[in-house]
């Protein structure tokens, strides 16, 4: 799991922030939040959301920027057993599943919209990573969606499951 932060502006000039969150293996967006303002408050919900619903994360890769080396969120993460993967300032090629998104974040969403407010600005947000994690193709997982490869890498261990979980399976011990 990668994480990290794109800037913008809306159209009267406030800065903005979008906290990115992505899986490095599968490329999928798990979380794109955006607000004038995240704080380390913000960020613990957002990843504890996440591993709520998809599983605590081995480690977490990220930069060492205020946001991510606060004191609550490293006692937060050390108390749910996460590892953390700094990168090294000035490095950016450290973290480059995340630099990869964010550049596509700019090139293909936030650079050509214009944000009034942050309900419209998050509302196309949530359109953007949808159609990233289910439309758009990556050439680092076989030209497949993330939502694609994700649901390949799931076959093997559901098709396990339903043979298991089959009547007739000759290793359960209901089944003669």
């Amino acid at each position: 799991m990668a994480r990290d932060f794109v800037f913008d502006s809306t159209s009267w000039w406030a800065s903005l922030k979008w906290l990115a969150i992505i899986v490095e293996h599968t490329r999928d967006c798990l979380a794109l939040i955006f607000s004038i303002q995240i704080q380390q408050e913000h960020v613990i919900d957002v990843l504890r959301g996440l591993f709520l619903a998809h599983g605590v994360s081995k480690h977490i890769r990220s930069k060492n920027g205020p946001e991510f080396i606060a004191s609550d969120l490293q006692s937060w993460r050390h108390c749910s057993g996460v590892g953390l993967l700094y990168i090294a300032p000035g490095r950016p090629r450290g973290n480059g599943c995340e630099e990869c998104f964010n550049r596509r974040l700019r090139d293909e969403f936030s650079g050509c919209e214009v944000f009034d407010d942050v309900h419209s600005a998050q509302a196309l947000g949530t359109a953007w990573q949808i159609a990233y994690n289910q439309r758009r193709p990556h050439s680092s997982l076989g030209y497949m969606t993330p939502a694609e490869f994700c649901e390949r890498a799931l076959l093997p261990l559901r098709l396990h499951l339903s043979l298991y979980s089959s009547s007739t399976h000759p290793y359960r011990p209901d089944s003669h």
